[in-house]
């Protein structure tokens, strides 16, 4: 589950990252947790977020879970780089 330090570290990247994609990928990961309380069925939720943000969005969610050591995180889908 997300600790305290992961929490302020994904608000400080939705509010302050350089990029809009890395703040709407760190502001959606926030969004799932306070919705699901899990990272259950991540690489459906994934595909639904490249399907309505597109990829580059989507590459920036996967890196921010890994960056962070998110649990539940499963591999990347094939196609995502």
């Amino acid at each position: 589950m997300l600790n305290d330090n992961v929490a302020v570290a994904l608000i400080q990247e939705a509010l302050q990252a350089p990029s809009r994609s890395r703040r709407v990928a760190a502001g959606l990961i926030l969004d799932m947790i306070r919705a699901k309380r899990s990272f259950d069925n991540l690489v459906q939720e994934l595909e639904r977020v490249r399907a309505d943000e597109g990829l580059v969005v989507t590459l920036q969610m996967h890196r921010l879970v890994r960056e962070h050591h998110l649990e539940g995180l499963p591999d990347a889908p094939a196609h995502l780089p």
